[in-house]
């Protein structure tokens, strides 16, 4: 074996003096060998060897990937030479510095020897009898797990192939079938008697055979191998020569990612793959079934994320799961789905009514609250459900129309559950068509902001307005904002969107400025979404910078609702907002959860009273004292107090006379286009020249 000739490639990117040392020290060591040289970009065009010595930098080496492609398993080994500030090549089999070149010869001997081994066994058989000591100290000394067939039986195993089926010494193996190794039968279900004849006769009329294989060892622990064998003729007389290849890591990686591939990898359950796999399944197996989905979500999933973390998160999705997997008592299939989702199968509903009572019945197993590390509340869930109900659909469809119902159950605040009608399809639609035509507005410029006046009570002063985004659709007109915004929000357009509305906001705002409304304030409202983005305070520095509109003529609104989830880092954020005079104030007030510790530590300067407690004011005692509550904490508080909504005077009046700053509505102006607003504000002030309000004449001006 060592005056085998090796054929070596030497690859480099220019004319290197070293090559002259490496080969003198190749053949200081006796080795035999013949030397190529070439470049590594023409790589793939040189003839073959067995070994590649490289001598360049791993990124001037890219064609030995595209060789890697065309050739496979034939690639030959890579040994790659080292300097001092050379990284490995990623698939190199060996490197080796090059003040360690004394060492070369046997690291080129070690990384052939596999294919210089095949190459010895496919001679022809005169060829091995006449070289039978060479033969049997390659077949000894290899690495390679091989052993000789002959009749049947073992005649003849090496070092390693005893060591891979657990023997002591190879003479432990003689005399054993290959059957003896292997179990009654395959993981494909034939016998190994039957695969075994076959594998033998492949091997006896085509002279090779490759195949994988499920053995046994001695100790009977199974053992996953590839086996090659090559037809041999020893004496005249058949032998089969196999040569075999521990893939038990590899299978199991291979079965591992099989696994993942229809599996979630944080709770372990079929994933939304195998949950179409199993509802086709069903279709074709039992084609009279009706089986139905459930689609079980937790609510806020993305603001738990981000409140706790993933790793918390994730956590949560395992008992969630576990508590389905132990609470419900019908007949299921259980399936994690995207996001904070999951599936239930179930594979027989005759009527929505037994949908329902499930349906109610899962939504009792989170009544109690999950207890985990610092963690411990009530999760929300909501779910949406269809049926099949005789209809001819398929897993798509059937999994689409539970994940539509879902939708509609997560906005219905009152009700958890929801089943598939065909009107929510369309109302998805619809939503899916305004959710690109938002997309196009946005490039087209088709919105345009309005402005609705706040008056300050107590000297009727106009101190500033709310901005209020319109689109100008070019087919439809004016489209509502409560049908486009929702939209913008679930699609995440709303951070653009809010992009854009800062800096016209605030362009107008400098406009105004320059005419002379110097005490005046414009106020945008931020959606959850946008403090989630990270964006928030990056986007008002530019509407302020390109502008030109001084920070304190700017005020902020945020929802109780982004603050609820709140963190560290959005109060500090909120700081420094402030301490750079822009105002923020909390609208819509009162109708999230209004948490008086936390308000306490906010850094804001107003609160809004949300219009739903002033539209019937004299008439719900329950709202009227809501708002006379609202004006007490915020006095209490230092804080500034607007209502919204106000229609009437003899409401102006009592929020006036109860000590609430100021007002927004009908009774001042709807919202307008910014020149309709600048006409409205100078016949207001001509009024107010006119008329003093007070509480007790009730009497209030543009009514």
């Amino acid at each position: 074996m060592d005056k085998e000739a090796i054929t070596i490639l030497f690859c480099t990117q220019e004319r290197s003096n070293q090559a002259d040392r490496i080969r003198q020290a190749l053949c200081d060591a006796g080795l035999t060998f013949n030397w190529r040289e070439s470049n590594p970009e023409i790589v793939a065009h040189t003839p073959t060897a067995d070994v590649i010595l490289l001598y360049c930098e791993p990124a001037s080496a890219s064609s030995l990937d595209n060789w890697l492609e065309a050739h496979q398993s034939n690639f030959p080994p890579v040994v790659q030479l080292l300097l001092p500030d050379t990284r490995p090549y990623p698939t190199a089999n060996a490197a080796i510095h090059l003040n360690q070149l004394g060492a070369l010869a046997t690291t080129l001997l070690y990384v052939t020897e596999p294919n210089r081994l095949k190459r010895a066994c496919e001679q022809s058989s005169l060829r091995l009898v006449a070289s039978e000591e060479r033969f049997r100290r390659l077949f000894e000394d290899t690495t390679l797990a091989s052993l000789l067939i002959t009749g049947g039986k073992i005649s003849d195993a090496n070092r390693a192939c005893a060591t891979l089926f657990g023997a002591q010494r190879p003479q432990d193996l003689l005399g054993l079938s290959l059957l003896d190794l292997s179990p009654p039968s395959q993981p494909s279900g034939q016998t190994s008697a039957g695969l075994a004849g076959e594998a033998i006769s492949v091997t006896m009329t085509q002279g090779t055979h490759r195949f994988e294989w499920e053995s046994l060892r001695l100790d009977r622990s199974p053992v996953w191998l590839r086996v090659i064998t090559t037809l041999l003729s020893v004496n005249a007389e058949p032998v089969i020569h196999a040569v075999f290849e521990d893939l038990s890591v590899e299978r199991d990686q291979r079965q591992r990612l099989e696994f993942l591939a229809y599996h979630d990898s944080i709770t372990g359950l079929p994933d939304r793959n195998a949950c179409i796999l199993r509802i086709d399944q069903m279709f074709t197996q039992q084609p009279n079934t009706q089986p139905a989905v459930l689609k079980l979500g937790v609510d806020d999933f993305k603001s738990l994320n981000n409140l706790f973390g993933y790793q918390l998160a994730d956590k949560l999705l395992v008992l969630v799961s576990q508590r389905l997997a132990s609470g419900l008592v019908c007949e299921h299939e259980l399936f994690r789905m995207p996001g904070g989702k999951f599936a239930i199968l179930l594979s027989e509903v005759q009527s929505s009514e037994t949908l329902q009572q499930i349906a109610e019945s899962t939504l009792l197993l989170f009544e109690s609250p999950f207890e985990l590390e610092d963690f411990s509340r009530r999760l929300q869930i909501s779910i949406g459900a269809s049926y099949t109900d005789s209809r001819q659909i398929n897993a798509q469809t059937l999994l689409q129309e539970a994940q539509i119902a879902l939708s509609e159950a997560q906005k219905n605040k009152a009700f958890h559950y929801s089943l598939f009608e065909p009107a929510m399809r369309a109302k998805r639609d619809n939503n899916l068509r305004l959710r690109e035509q938002l997309r196009q507005a946005l490039i087209n410029n088709e919105f345009e902001m309005y402005y609705q006046p706040q008056m300050e009570l107590r000297s009727k002063r106009v101190t500033g307005a709310e901005s209020l985004i319109r689109w100008n659709h070019p087919t439809r007109g004016l489209v509502p904002p409560n049908e486009f915004i929702p939209i913008a929000e679930e699609s995440g357009l709303i951070v653009q969107m809010t992009r854009w509305i800062l800096v016209d906001v605030c362009r107008q705002g400098r406009v105004w400025l320059e005419k002379g409304w110097e005490d005046f304030t414009l106020a945008v409202n931020l959606s959850a979404e946008h403090f989630d983005a990270g964006t928030v305070e990056a986007d008002i520095d530019h509407a302020l910078s390109e502008s030109g509109l001084p920070p304190q003529h700017l005020e902020i609104e945020l929802t109780e609702s982004t603050l609820l989830n709140r963190t560290d880092e959005l109060i500090v954020l909120l700081e420094r907002l402030r301490q750079r005079d822009i105002k923020l104030a909390i609208d819509d007030f009162g109708t999230g959860y209004s948490n008086l510790s936390y308000l306490s530590q906010l850094p804001v300067q107003k609160l809004k009273i949300d219009q739903s407690f002033i539209a019937d004011y004299f008439t719900n005692k329950g709202n009227r004292a809501v708002v006379q509550a609202t004006v007490l904490l915020a006095r209490s508080l230092k804080l500034a107090t607007i209502a919204e909504g106000v229609e009437k005077p003899l409401i102006a009046d009592s929020l006036y006379a109860i000590g609430c700053d100021s007002v927004q509505g009908y009774l001042l102006s709807k919202p307008m286009p910014a020149r309709a607003f600048e006409m409205w504000l100078e016949s207001h002030k001509a009024e107010q020249r006119m008329s003093v309000f007070t509480a007790g004449r009730r009497h209030f001006p543009n009514t």
